[in-house]
């Protein structure tokens, strides 16, 4: 999955790129600053990095924000960009004048201009970056989205409120301050700071629950609703304006409010407004500029105007606004739809390789497994890619239409829709006719049966996220999502206990306590495939072949892992080595082999099948080495494990068997000093393997003394029982 998902990074680093580093490039507008002179509006040299916002001091000093922080003084600009003012970013936040003081919120920290320098308070902010400021005589109010209520005075800050007085639908309360030094706050209604605490305005007659402010004018504070304009004055009387009373169009509304005299100014998307306290009139912005997006009157009653005007140059690479969100577009789509596929016809080769692999050791081929992969086949197709990611961009088309019509619309109404869409499908692709088997009893409408099977599958998944979608499932997940963790570590550490366990009991040959294990600690699923393999693994070292052989064929059957079905087969060949049906032993551990290229473990029982019929040992010599050879991949190394003494018991008998003592008995020493001596099992087998190295040698009364030693580590066992059946042998020939 490496390939698909480094271009799907590529795909969102292109997005990221098209959404931070248009600035750029030619834009359709650019930033530009105008004042209103005598003789008509007069173009401002550019202030840089294209401000965002225009405020103007006591003094006359005018100050923009963008990418930096700039004034305008004696007719050039002097700039400080972030690093300079030691913070990361300076482009979003809150600006504020206090006379000639400016305060500036960053994402780390507030800056503030004191007229001579600037100064850094980022204790201000420890809690979250404040989402409105304000400043006035002297002192400075913050507050963050938390509701936490911050107050600057005599050189630091303290908290005056840390809670909002009634929680909003948004994370953004905003402040305002009027003239008399009344502070407001605007989230979810209007409120007002009474030095103590936040009281609610209970304007007459007018709600003011889903207002926004503009902005705050001697002693008003103007809110914006969408289709009402609101004047709330200090004595919190209410003046209410409708558009037809602004004269603005459907797709105009306010943003920005200033006032001097006995106007007030609105800067709005598509023009200036100026409202004398009677009556309403436009004013004539300057020509080309357009969506005004700060007005400001100066100290000599000159209006400034910060707004966008057409980019004489974007002409020239105008096509890129259609070019390139068009190809990421393409791309966004063609990826998953390339990703998915190329991700299937993996596990389509996989599923193949496998049943090969299975079908190679067996001689035939679980039908789970031929299902399965019948059913990866139909995903890897065109139909099975467009069923699977309909679910994704049906939910996305699905929920943009929703939103075009209700645009309050929650955001998990697309997961809604992806599992209204995901059930649907479910229901589709389960609407087939089943194939007739020549077992089916014959019925009459037996013609018009349904395989559910899918369907059923469906309603667990969906039922679980559908309790995600509820926000108290979510916020409970949320405060205990710490159990959920420990319960997911408790679960699969029970399962490595569970396996330790009885690896425990197997070792000093309890072997029925062994098999109580696995009966106990998959109780509820006995017929798992993990618990059949490790059922069949205990029944193998307790000597009764023929279970472990049926065990493991069920287990064979289930696996879909390529680690587990390797591990099956090789237990399969141990089975079918110790019934002597050894042709069929040897294509279990070659299957084994290809399930995993690189799994070594499979090598040993190759080998003693060929040291049993005492038939080529050169060729078992050649096994052996690869005993300790390369894993060749990550998921062979993890299940090879330590296989020191099988190697060099294995190699004793072989080298043995080819008439080389001294190198043999070297062997015989290295097997004896590397066994694991809390395993009773690993004592008998190495030393059988090493009394049959003896007895391959001549020496039949040192291969009687290991049989001996085996066949009392492992007296009820495997080992200990062809230990002594081999220890008969041996006296008989002696």
């Amino acid at each position: 999955m490496l390939p698909p998902i480094l271009l799907l990074a590529l795909v969102v680093y292109g997005l990221d790129v098209w959404e931070k580093k248009w600035q750029h490039y030619p834009s359709p507008y650019n930033a530009a600053i105008f004042r209103q002179t005598a003789a008509g509006w007069e173009r401002v040299p550019n202030a840089p990095e294209d401000p965002t916002i225009l405020a103007i001091s006591t003094s006359g000093v005018v100050w923009t924000r963008g990418d930096a922080i700039a004034c305008l003084k004696g007719g050039s600009w002097r700039t400080w960009s972030p690093a300079e003012l030691g913070a990361k970013t300076v482009s979003y936040g809150s600006f504020a004048i206090d006379g000639d003081e400016v305060w500036v919120t960053t994402s780390d920290t507030v800056l503030h201009w004191d007229g001579r320098r600037w100064k850094s308070y980022p204790d201000a902010v420890r809690d979250g970056l404040p989402t409105s400021l304000v400043a006035a005589g002297g002192r400075a109010w913050a507050i963050n989205a938390s509701g936490k209520l911050s107050l600057f005075e005599n050189g630091e800050w303290r908290v005056q409120s840390a809670k909002l007085p009634e929680p909003g639908d948004d994370d953004s309360p905003n402040l305002a301050i009027t003239s008399d030094g009344t502070l407001w706050l605007v989230q979810n209604g209007v409120w007002r700071w009474d030095h103590a605490r936040w009281s609610p305005v209970q304007a007459l007659g007018a709600d003011l629950k889903y207002f926004s402010v503009l902005g705050a004018t001697r002693d008003d504070l103007w809110l914006w609703s969408g289709d009402k304009l609101r004047r709330l004055s200090t004595d919190e009387t209410v003046e209410t304006f409708t558009r037809a009373d602004l004269g603005l169009s459907k797709r105009e509304w306010p943003h920005h409010v200033v006032s001097a005299g006995a106007s007030t100014w609105f800067a709005t998307t598509a023009g200036i407004l100026q409202f004398d306290g009677k009556s309403w009139r436009r004013i004539t912005p300057p020509n080309g500029l357009k969506r005004i997006r700060t007005l400001q009157i100066a100290p000599d009653g000159t209006i400034w105007a910060l707004g966008y005007i057409p980019n004489p140059h974007y002409r020239e690479l105008q096509f890129l606004t259609f070019a390139l969100p068009l190809v990421l577009a393409i791309a966004v789509i063609a990826t998953p739809i390339w990703a998915y596929r190329r991700h299937k016809r993996q596990r389509l080769s996989h599923y193949q390789h496998l049943r090969a692999a299975v079908e190679h050791g067996t001689g035939q081929t679980p039908e789970e497994l031929h299902l399965r992969e019948q059913e990866v086949a139909r995903q890897t197709t065109w139909r099975g890619t467009v069923a699977v990611l309909s679910v994704i961009f049906g939910a996305l088309i699905a929920y943009g239409i929703v939103h075009r019509f209700w645009p309050a619309a929650p955001t998990w109404t697309y997961l809604a829709f992806a599992l209204a869409l995901h059930l649907i499908i479910g229901f589709w692709q389960s609407a087939v006719r089943p194939t007739p088997k020549p077992n089916d009893p014959i019925e009459p409408d037996s013609a018009f049966r349904y395989d559910w099977s899918r369907t059923w599958k469906v309603f667990p998944g969906s039922l679980v996220v559908f309790m995600l979608l509820n926000r108290e499932t979510a916020r409970f997940l949320d405060d205990h999502l710490h159990w959920f963790l420990y319960a997911y570590g408790a679960v699969l550490w029970h399962k490595a206990l569970a396996i330790q366990f009885m690896l425990n009991r197997i070792r000093r040959g309890d072997y029925e306590g062994g098999l109580k294990v696995i009966r106990l600690a998959w109780y509820l699923r006995p017929n798992s495939p993990t618990a059949l393999r490790l059922r069949a693994v205990a029944l193998l070292f307790a000597g009764r072949y023929r279970e472990s052989e049926e065990s493991v064929r069920r287990a064979i059957a289930k696996f879909r892992g390529r680690s587990e079905q390797a591990q099956a087969l090789e237990t399969l060949g141990d089975a079918l080595l110790e019934q002597g049906r050894y042709d069929e032993a040897q294509r279990s551990y070659e299957a084994a082999i290809r399930a995993v290229p690189g799994y070594r473990r499979p090598y040993r029982g190759m080998a003693e099948i060929l040291l049993r019929q005492r038939r080529h040992p050169e060729r078992a010599l050649e096994l052996i080495e690869n005993v300790a050879g390369p894993s060749r991949s990550i998921r062979a190394s993890l299940i090879n494990g330590k296989l020191q003494d099988d190697y060099w018991s294995l190699k004793a008998w072989a080298l043995a068997q080819l008439g080389r003592g001294p190198e043999a008995e070297q062997a015989a020493a290295a097997a004896i000093r590397v066994i694991n001596l809390k395993s009773g099992i690993d004592i008998a087998n190495v030393h059988r393997r090493v009394g049959l190295a003896m007895d391959a040698l001549g020496n039949r009364k040192r291969a009687l003394e290991y049989f001996q030693r085996a066949s009392e580590a492992d007296p009820r066992g495997r080992y200990g029982t062809l230990a002594r059946a081999e220890s008969v042998t041996t006296s008989h020939v002696s």
